[in-house]
């Protein structure tokens, strides 16, 4: 047990006294060895606090979903839920089962480390502060291949520090692009990603980085389109334009699979890999391969790899990358039957959460070797770090530093209408999505793709409206 020594948690007996409370924790299984863990945390917490019992409640994702959804329908929600904030309060039902986190939780220099953005994720307007952090993700900034960049002349660390536009990146990859053995097929890559993903950067990161906030495509004040045809067809253009006009992206990569594409940017092959931001975890661990003499590269070396900014329509300011959070949300029973009076119950309940965001976050901070930072430490493939603590990896340093100072809530509290989400995605499924594709496969002009994509938008808008189906739902205290 010598974590929980290293941990110092210093937890005093509870002072409630008999009969015990049971609180009940529910999270969905996304590890091997989770359940085991949080049961030795709970046990840990039960010695400590022997008034209190843990009841754990897990699955798998999607019957985990289920589950607590027939919990919270019966009036019976689970006292604390781990999940996404985008998705955590996104249905009346939870409005009216809310718990405002007292502010005696979070201190002041826990608030200045998280900064804005992320007090925006577990927070909801006019509730409150409503859940405990427990792991961070940062969207928009891209991992490359620092040696192809170099080599055609362009400086990551300037790029860092000053952002690129859509024409520098097409620039950049032209240069990048190589048929190294003369047989009138690249060898070495600019961009190169399958069509799936080049269709989502276009839905997304393409719209962003020309200043479109994606996260409220319709308005929640108008409940109106909040983009136009001109942005949608700004959006494919750009990488319609590497595949060809520039032909630094090849027409086959849209064939590849994730994993095909993934080991391509690996082996030295692409300067640019789209995927998320642990991507730079992975393509290391690639290098130590490479060492050991178990993967290949293009150079027979390890490369060098690094983060930037993904890349801006010239002129605007970027809006491409965000920071969400899974989080340990707090619910009120509705139909409660406990053994102690429910106001009580809760205050358990808060102890609990409030002991179980830190010691978590801990746990990371001391198995990669730095000191315990209470809940400025989260959880996560490299222990994402807030800006108060030192990184000595410089890209890791420009991710929790400079990159998460520029971003934005990921999924602030908006709360839409399952029924318009089943519309919309029906709506995206057999129109837009369609019509992307078929643009970026070259067999429908862009701009006849735009205006597609743009009128499938405003019909779905318009079907919603002729049914009466709101956007947006309003939460209730």
């Amino acid at each position: 047990m010598w974590l929980w020594v290293a941990l110092g948690l210093g937890m005093m007996a509870s002072a409630y006294g008999d009969p015990v409370d049971v609180v009940t924790l529910s999270f969905p299984e996304w590890y091997n060895g989770q359940r085991a863990f949080f049961e030795e945390v709970a046990r840990t917490y039960e010695s400590l606090v022997p008034d209190v019992k843990i009841k754990i409640i897990s699955a798998a994702n999607q019957p985990w979903n289920d589950k607590r959804e027939m919990m919270i329908t019966a009036g019976h929600a689970p006292d604390i839920s781990l999940g996404a904030s985008a998705t955590m309060y996104a249905q009346e039902v939870y409005s009216e089962i809310m718990v405002t986190i007292p502010d005696q939780y979070f201190t002041q220099l826990e608030r200045e480390a998280y900064g804005p953005a992320i007090m925006e994720q577990i927070s909801v307007p006019g509730v409150g502060i409503v859940a405990f952090p427990y792991a961070l993700g940062i969207a928009g900034p891209i991992v490359v291949n620092k040696d192809l960049l170099a080599g055609a002349g362009y400086d990551t660390d300037q790029i860092k520090k000053r952002g690129w536009t859509w024409q520098e990146c097409r620039d950049a990859m032209k240069k990048v692009a190589n048929d190294l053995d003369g047989d009138g097929e690249l060898d070495i890559y600019g961009w190169a990603t399958h069509l799936g993903e080049a269709v989502s950067m276009c839905q997304t990161r393409n719209l962003a980085a020309s200043g479109v906030d994606t996260r409220f495509l319709i308005d929640p004040a108008t409940q109106e389109l909040n983009l136009t045809e001109e942005q949608i067809r700004d959006a494919i253009a750009f990488t319609y334009s590497m595949i060809y006009i520039d032909k630094s992206w090849p027409r086959g990569a849209l064939d590849l699979s994730t994993d095909q594409k993934r080991e391509v940017f690996y082996e030295g092959r692409s300067a640019i890999m789209s995927d998320g931001t642990a991507q730079l975890h992975h393509a290391r661990n690639h290098n130590a391969e490479v060492l050991a003499g178990r993967k290949h590269s293009v150079t027979g070396k390890p490369s060098n790899f690094a983060y930037v900014p993904y890349p801006h329509k010239e002129g605007t300011v970027s809006k491409a990358t965000t920071v969400s959070a899974n989080c340990w949300g707090i619910f009120r029973q509705l139909d409660y039957r406990g053994s102690v009076p429910q106001e009580q119950h809760i205050q358990n309940v808060l102890e609990f959460a409030d002991y179980l965001a830190r010691p978590l976050n801990t746990l990371f901070a001391l198995s990669w070797g730095y000191p315990p930072a209470d809940r400025r430490m989260w959880s996560g493939g490299y222990c994402w770090v807030m800006n108060l603590v030192r990184i000595d990896d410089p890209e890791l340093a420009y991710l929790y530093g400079p990159a998460l100072d520029k971003a934005i809530a990921g999924a602030p509290y908006s709360p839409q209408n399952p029924s318009f989400q089943k519309l919309w995605r029906e709506m995206e499924r057999e129109e837009s999505v369609p019509a992307y594709e078929a643009a970026l496969l070259n067999v429908l002009p862009v701009d006849e793709a735009a205006r597609r994509v743009y009128l499938a938008y405003q019909d779905a808008l318009a079907k919603a409206r002729s049914k009466g189906i709101p956007v947006y739902l309003s939460a209730q205290k």
